[in-house]
C-alpha cells in the first residue's frame, strides 16, 4: 500500500473525486434505511447527503496531513471546491426553477 503515500497533487485530486461520490451511495443507502425501518418515514434532506458526501473527504485529508503528504493535500481541497462549488450550483439552480 506504498502508492496511498505518493505525495503528488494529481492523486490527491483523483482520491479527492472518487470518495464523495462512495459517501453519496452510503448516504443515500442510509436515506433508504431510516425511512424503510422508522415508524415516522424519517428520512435525510437531500442537501444533507449531498453535503456529508462532500464532507467524506475530510478523511483522506486527515490521513494525508497525519502522513505529512502536503501535495496530496491540496489536491484534496482543490477537488472538495470542485464538488462544492458544483453543488452550490446545482441547489442556486433548483430554486431558481423553484420559484
Amino acid at each position: 500500500m506504498d502508492f496511498l503515500r505518493t505525495d503528488k497533487a494529481w492523486f490527491g485530486f483523483i482520491f479527492g473525486m472518487i470518495v464523495p461520490p462512495l459517501g453519496l451511495v452510503f448516504f443515500m443507502e442510509l436515506n433508504d434505511y431510516l425511512q424503510g425501518h422508522l415508524f415516522n418515514g424519517g428520512h435525510l434532506s437531500f442537501k444533507f447527503i449531498y453535503i456529508m458526501s462532500i464532507a467524506c473527504n475530510m478523511l483522506p485529508f486527515l490521513v494525508a496531513k497525519r502522513h505529512r503528504l502536503d501535495h496530496q493535500m491540496q489536491g484534496l481541497v482543490a477537488a472538495t471546491m470542485l464538488y462544492s462549488m458544483a453543488l452550490m450550483g446545482y441547489i442556486y439552480w433548483l430554486f431558481e426553477r423553484m420559484a
